[in-house]
Formats: structure tokens, C-alpha cells, sequence
């Protein structure tokens, strides 16, 4: 679970600052890069839900708590930057269309 919980918060730490850049330079490119950012994290909430189901050991219930927790977190995290990807897309191209991409 350790491994997959850094590799999901690499990932929310990239889509952040891609969102930051995006917003502050009104960079379409990258908005819409930010609109696929779920498709990268999803996997790796699945994994990690799998092999807290497999844990063992004495502390393994507060562990997957907290795992699941962070795990959580992190995806909201990532689904976040998705919505900004969908506000600036609308900013810069006016089309409402993009607005209904928030939704997921």
C-alpha cells in the first residue's frame, strides 16, 4: 500500500502544479490535459483498495483506515484538478460545453 500511496500522491502533486500553470497562464493545452487526470489515478485507488483487502498483521484495520483515508484524499485531490482543467477550458474557449466535463 506505501508504494501506491506515494505513486497517487506523485501523481496529485503533478495535476496541482499543472493546474496552478494552467489557471495562471490561461494554457488550454494544459487544461485539457487536466481534464484526462482521472483516468491516471483511478487504477491505483483499485489497487490500492485490492491490497488492503489482502493486509495481515495486528495493526491491520487502523491501517487500512488510514490508507484508504489517504487514498481517498488524494483522488479528490486529482478530481479537483480535473474540474479547474474544465473552468479554464471554458474561460479561454466560451463553449458551456466544457463546464458539463466538471461532473464525474
Amino acid at each position: 500500500g506505501h508504494v501506491l500511496l506515494c505513486s497517487m500522491a506523485r501523481i496529485a502533486e503533478e495535476r496541482y502544479q499543472l493546474a496552478l500553470a494552467a489557471w495562471a497562464q490561461m494554457d488550454l493545452a494544459a487544461a485539457e490535459e487536466l481534464t484526462r487526470s482521472g483516468a491516471m489515478i483511478e487504477p491505483l485507488q483499485s489497487e490500492l483498495v485490492e491490497a488492503l483487502s489482502r493486509a495481515t498483521g495486528d495493526d491491520v484495520i487502523r491501517l487500512a483506515i488510514v490508507s484508504s483515508a489517504v487514498g481517498r484524499t488524494l483522488d479528490r485531490i486529482v478530481d479537483h484538478t480535473v474540474i479547474i482543467g474544465a473552468r479554464v477550458r471554458y474561460l479561454i474557449t466560451g463553449e458551456a460545453a466544457h463546464l458539463a466535463a466538471e461532473g464525474r
